[in-house]
């Protein structure tokens, strides 16, 4: 089913805001490393393992590059397709534990059997298309999850 059938189609757009915080925070996490009493070799796997997931959190969530990076989503009435960049999609629905924020929106979708988490910050995608999203999952939850 192609994604310009009628509903809301975001299209994403490599993130600097998203690349940045990922930057930030593994950062903080090798620093960290640095003022335990661990071994040298504990904290030289550990540091690689901090750093090989900045690449791929990088490669996947902000720079889009990877196979597997989701690259638009199209929220019809009735289901959540993800358009890969290799060019398969993926049809889920929202979970209820999505985080919709002003600045920061964590969509998490159920795919047979298991969870994705797509962040998404302001330069994820067009304001237009965000502000559509916000409105459309904060309106689509139970009262008392708003």
């Amino acid at each position: 089913m192609p994604l310009d059938t009628p509903g809301l189609v975001v299209q994403l757009q490599p993130s600097r805001q998203l690349a940045v915080l990922l930057l930030v925070l593994h950062s903080v996490c090798a620093l960290a490393l640095l003022g335990t009493a661990l071994p040298w070799f504990v904290r030289g796997i550990a540091w690689l393992m901090v750093s090989g997931s900045l690449i791929y959190n990088l490669k996947k969530y902000s720079w889009l590059s990877l196979p597997d990076s989701i690259t638009a989503l199209h929220w019809s009435v009735d289901s959540l397709r993800l358009a890969l960049r290799n060019e398969t999609t993926l049809q889920g629905h929202v979970a209820g534990d999505t985080t919709v924020w002003n600045h920061l929106l964590v969509l998490r979708v159920q795919l047979d059997g298991k969870t994705i988490s797509l962040p998404l910050l302001p330069d994820s995608a067009s304001a237009d298309a965000l502000r559509q999203l916000r409105i459309r999952l904060l309106h689509s939850r139970p009262v008392e999850q708003r």
